[in-house]
């Protein structure tokens, strides 16, 4: 499989939030901030550093948006590898497949273990979002005023909320828009929303990355 080594200076950013992923990276030197940064605040995801593949969602799922950010915190080496190589090498390794997936299952593991600290936050989020598609008819809600109404009747912090919507949006069950420099929650779906949110929790739980798999 071909490679191409780039070098990136202190603070230049690798990829964003919202492009088209079709490479994934090796980090060979240095060290790769990844984060989400929403106005003016930023949620650091992870800090990578040599040797580690980052970016490689792009290489398992075809027009995956990148979900953040990766910035280098120093001057950094990287190998850029193709959807293009990555495909053609899987073929004739795929051992290679097997290893990225698991990698990428230890990694869903860590952020589910993070954002279901509490439980009963991803079902009150789902169910919230449901009821204001099924009911009020909206499928454009406004990602502040959702983080802040659940904040206050959950006593946590926004934060906390934002990491969960986020991974919603991982899962491919919301995207996050921005129109107007204004953040909107568009339910992907609505018709079937709910079920589909129901069996990936429950799918998380039988992997035993849930602390209560019956909460749903």
């Amino acid at each position: 499989m071909d490679s191409k080594i780039r070098e990136y200076e202190k603070g230049a950013k690798i990829f964003h939030r919202g492009e088209i992923g079709n490479t994934a990276y090796i980090l060979t030197e240095g060290t790769i901030e990844i984060a989400i940064t929403e106005g003016k605040s930023k949620t650091v995801l992870g800090i990578v550093k040599p040797v580690t593949v980052f970016g490689e969602m792009a290489l398992l799922l075809r027009n995956q948006l990148r979900t953040a950010s990766a910035t280098a915190l120093s001057k950094a080496k990287v190998a850029e590898i193709s959807r293009a190589d990555f495909d053609d090498f899987i073929e004739q390794s795929p051992r290679l497949i097997t290893a990225i997936l698991k990698a990428l299952v230890t990694r869903l593991r860590q952020t589910n273990d993070r954002v279901t600290q509490s439980p009963e936050l991803y079902t009150v989020i789902t169910e919230t979002l449901d009821l204001l598609v099924q009911h009020d008819r909206l499928n454009r809600i406004r990602y502040e005023v959702f983080v802040e109404s659940i904040s206050r009747s959950m006593k946590l912090e926004k934060f906390e909320i934002g990491k969960t919507v986020n991974f919603l949006e991982t899962l491919g069950l919301i995207e996050i828009r921005i129109d107007n420099e204004t953040q909107f929650i568009n339910i992907v779906r609505p018709i079937d929303f709910i079920e589909r949110a129901r069996t990936i929790y429950k799918t998380f739980a039988k992997m035993g990355t849930t602390p209560d798999a019956g909460i749903i």
